[in-house]
């Protein structure tokens, strides 16, 4: 990958950031300058003339370079490799982010890759936050916006676990929560949400699709009154 390689091959740099084995070479004034967190922590820690360590651990290879992606580019990508990581791990890892009847089922590739990249786009939704990365934190609720638009019902259902599981920001949860509601009126898609049991989910995330259903019954009611009269049929 280009941009991996940019990393890789910048030997002027002044840290290196380590995550699970993987290594970024770049300069501390692009991270500072993109991070509030990083300013500081560099500001205090960092000792002039030597090169800094970064350790980020707490975050898979593909969000971190999402991270500096967009630090040296305002815009980050989804690579065909980061999508093949996320499928791996949705169908083998120990914390599987999905169930194995979606990922080994006939669903086809690209309601699987959507699935994956609203999952990509909201860890990295989360590491922008935690990094003060506001904007960051917007393109990634866009880019989650338009994969989740193109997932269907029983695709929504795995979205929806990861998004109450995961520390999500209450927006991203609103839209999974609508995007459920609006699927789930839908007779013929009831029985692809038989995986979401809603008994394990958060109690916010129940209250979020309650207020989702009675917002459209609502409005479905108000439209119902509009067209008393005039010979429209619901």
């Amino acid at each position: 990958m280009l941009l991996l390689a940019m990393f890789q091959d910048c030997e002027d740099s002044d840290c290196v950031v380590k995550c699970r084995g993987a290594e970024f070479k770049v300069y501390q004034s692009t991270l500072r300058k993109a991070s509030p967190l990083l300013d500081v922590y560099f500001g205090c820690c960092s000792k002039k003339g030597e090169k800094e360590v970064l350790l980020l651990h707490d975050f898979r290879v593909y969000t971190v370079q999402a991270l500096l992606e967009f630090m040296y580019c305002a815009n980050y990508s989804l690579g065909s490799d980061t999508i093949k990581d996320l499928k791996t791990e949705c169908e083998t890892g120990p914390k599987a982010m999905g169930t194995g009847a979606f990922w080994n089922s006939k669903n086809t590739i690209g309601q699987k890759n959507l699935v994956a990249a609203c999952m990509f786009h909201m860890t990295v939704g989360i590491a922008a936050r935690y990094y003060g990365m506001n904007s960051l934190d917007d393109l990634s609720r866009h880019k989650f916006e338009i994969s989740l638009s193109g997932v269907e019902a029983e695709g929504l259902a795995q979205v929806a676990r990861n998004a109450d599981r995961l520390t999500v920001d209450l927006e991203t949860r609103r839209l999974v929560a609508r995007a459920v509601v609006g699927a789930m009126q839908n007779d013929d898609n009831k029985h692809d949400f038989k995986y979401l049991d809603m008994s394990k989910m958060s109690e916010e995330f129940r209250k979020l699709l309650n207020e989702n259903l009675a917002c459209r019954l609502k409005a479905e009611e108000n439209l119902s009154k509009r067209l008393q009269g005039t010979g429209v049929l619901l």
